[in-house]
């Protein structure tokens, strides 16, 4: 197998998370025939990270997944997230690197599960194409077969998977019961039903993914259907073609007069010229529609990006850049460019040891405004169709030092964001700048074969202003200070950790004067044992200390709640 150590931190964390797979348990003895090479490879970023996502667990926010990755900031228990305190249409949503996110609006993390899904990636800067960076789930090729029942004080949740040679189907139903996130004695709930498949071959692979939700929110209810259909392979050895459709469609009641559906039909072809120089072809083309001021509206949207490579390996030294003309029907073109330059030097004091230096550089990069942004929402958003992409550089400069049982890794980061999108009186209009700076603290440490710890910090201050004249203010809704930590506990049979997230205070509601929101600790646990070939248990706490904490001004989160999961093994092929 192949381990990308110098790519991310390594995989060993179970995310304590809503998520729903089956954990593999390996037998102790290992036959030392059948291990197989590892090999370490230089990639283009140090700022991606991967995490495997944990066994059947029955938490009740879906953001619970994304708890160990300190730079992520949850705006409320339902669904939106920052990433080290950008906007939330700043960070790219995708399934086994196909688009999923909304281009309505922005995206709503309560719709998505981790049904089918075995790893998480998260790229953190521009350079993996927004300005937040990409948060991708990747799909399982497991061959298990399993039945997966939890039930808890926060509702129950059932999931079949099926797995044989290359394909994996994955079908789920989940309700969680909600709370009254108001105080208005309506309960704001969820319930999913998610069908998946993927295919995977040496040459080709596809995914197939379906999601019916039913969503109460404040007091009013939304019905939402979620789609993607996407294939990739690589013809004659040479071109990579990648193909996918994402389907994004609301239906609000009661609390809401506007219906929207978003679709995102993308095509990318990607060749390499020499070995140091490849270019790629991105074809989007979005159709929004929605109601406006009591009126439907359709907006079909085209977007070409076309991207120049150029990658260069020396001894020690690495080096990257990138050159991306994006052609928008609705905007000027805009010439994005991005840098990279690392060194990595092996064996240091100690075999199996790796030092990176690097820096990264990312100039221009889009986000473009929402189809509500310019086109108006409901009767109380007005349109505003001067509205201008926003656009984000950046550089971040760090560290990461790897051993075979320990990772540590700084990272600091500025970006700056030019006419930056913001919500005025009853309309988005651009503001004059916006930025986001801070660092980031990582440190990963398999102390034997049974226990492992992860601690990451990150300290962010986010600020914009008005005008060239005004004062920068700092940004509502992004704390400060985040910091998270994981024990991990594993055997043969069992598998356990205990999960913690620490954010800071933060300023929310400063239409009328701002309102601080105080700090909390929130404490998860999960445990998970394994019978015999036929068995397997979970039991898990989300908020072991009933933490009473708000991450919106008014808006309340759940407190503590139980669940307990049983896994039937049906065979392996």
């Amino acid at each position: 197998m192949k381990f990308n150590s110098t790519l991310a931190l390594p995989a060993t964390l179970a995310l304590v998370s809503y998520c729903s797979l089956s954990t593999m348990f390996a037998d102790e003895d290992i036959d030392e025939s059948e291990i197989e090479e590892i090999v370490v490879k230089t990639e283009q970023s140090y700022m991606n990270y991967t995490h495997t996502v944990s066994s059947v667990t029955m938490f009740a926010s879906p953001i619970d997944v994304l708890k160990p990755i300190t730079s992520l900031a949850f705006d409320n228990s339902i669904g939106q997230i920052r990433s080290r305190g950008s906007e939330a249409n700043h960070l790219g949503i995708q399934i086994d690197g196909y688009d999923i996110a909304d281009p309505v609006s922005d995206f709503n993390f309560a719709t998505i599960s981790c049904t089918g899904i075995d790893l998480l990636h998260f790229s953190a800067t521009p350079g993996s194409g927004s300005i937040g960076g990409v948060l991708n789930f990747e799909s399982s090729s497991d061959a298990r077969r399993s039945i997966n029942l939890a039930y808890g004080t926060a509702g129950d949740q059932a999931q079949f998977v099926y797995g044989y040679d290359r394909h994996n189907l994955s079908i789920s139903r989940k309700d969680w019961e909600g709370i009254d996130i108001l105080g208005d004695g309506d309960l704001d709930g969820i319930k999913h039903i998610v069908g998946h498949y993927h295919f995977a071959a040496s040459k080709w692979q596809s995914t197939i993914r379906y999601a019916t939700i039913t969503q109460a929110y404040d007091r009013g209810r939304a019905e939402i259907d979620q789609g993607l259909v996407g294939v990739n392979g690589t013809l004659w050895d040479r071109i990579g073609i990648r193909l996918s459709t994402s389907l994004n469609r609301a239906t609000w009641f009661e609390s809401f007069n506007n219906n929207t559906t978003g679709t995102r039909t993308k095509l990318s072809v990607s060749t390499p010229l020499w070995k140091w120089f490849s270019w790629e072809l991105d074809q989007v083309y979005d159709i929004n529609k929605s109601v406006v001021r009591g009126e439907p509206t359709r907006k079909p949207i085209g977007v070409n990006y076309v991207r120049a490579k150029y990658e260069q390996t020396y001894q020690s030294l690495s080096w990257y850049a990138s050159l991306t003309r994006t052609d928008s029907t609705q905007d000027e073109p805009i010439l994005s460019k991005s840098a990279k330059i690392s060194w990595l030097r092996e064996d240091i004091r100690t075999e199996e040891s790796q030092l990176a230096i690097y820096v990264e550089f990312d100039h221009q990069t889009i986000a473009f405004p929402s189809m509500i942004d310019r086109y108006g929402w409901g009767k109380k958003w007005l349109p505003n169709p001067d509205v201008k992409p926003e656009r984000g550089s950046g550089i971040s400069v760090g560290t990461k030092y790897s051993t075979a049982t320990s990772t540590i890794q700084a990272t600091r980061f500025t970006m700056r964001l030019r006419d930056k999108i913001s919500f005025g009186s009853n309309v988005s209009e651009n503001v004059d700048y916006g930025r986001n700076r801070g660092f980031e603290l990582l440190w990963q440490q398999s102390w034997n074969r049974k226990v492992s710890t992860n601690f990451a910090f990150s300290r962010i201050n986010s600020e914009a202003r008005a005008g060239a004249g005004q004062p920068y203010r700092q940004t509502e809704r992004r704390p400060t200070n985040i910091l998270a930590g994981t024990v991990s506990y594993a055997t043969v049979r069992l598998n356990s950790n205990l999960a913690a997230r620490w954010v800071d205070e933060a300023i929310d509601a400063c239409w009328r004067g701002c309102v601080t929101l105080d700090a909390y600790l929130v404490v998860d646990s999960a445990i998970n044992y394994r019978w015999n070939d036929v068995i397997e248990t979970s039991f898990e706490v989300f908020n072991l200390l009933d933490e009473t904490y708000y991450q919106v001004h008014r808006y309340n989160t759940p407190g503590r709640q139980f669940s307990l999961g049983v896994s039937l093994l049906l065979g392996n092929r």
